[in-house]
């Protein structure tokens, strides 16, 4: 399953049994374009690693755009860390507001 099709799950069960208000499922839908969609939409979901995850969200923090960052970690890190029934945990643990070169000292 490619990220882009979870992801399309995991929102339509986040509205009708998750009881997230439509704000906020707009909010996941355009945080998910804008951000994810193009970088790891057609990858499939286990081959998605924490840091490129990391990766695609550390410039919303070098920006400044704190609260961006926040949400953006949030909803991917719940999306992943099978808030729905649908994602992976394979990474999730520790994501964090380190940044990516951080984190990639820390595996390395």
């Amino acid at each position: 399953m490619t990220c882009q099709e979870a992801w399309t799950a995991y929102l339509r069960e986040s509205g009708e049994f998750g009881g997230n208000a439509e704000k906020t499922l707009i909010d996941k839908r355009q945080t998910w374009d804008r951000l994810f969609a193009h970088t790891i939409g057609e990858s499939l979901l286990t081959d998605v690693t924490f840091l490129e995850l990391a990766d695609i969200v550390d410039p919303l923090k070098t920006k400044g755009r704190r609260t961006a960052f926040n949400n953006a970690v949030r909803y991917v890190k719940k999306f992943f860390h099978g808030g729905g029934r649908i994602g992976s945990s394979h990474w999730a643990v520790g994501f964090t507001g380190s940044t990516a070169q951080d984190r990639k000292a820390e595996h390395a």
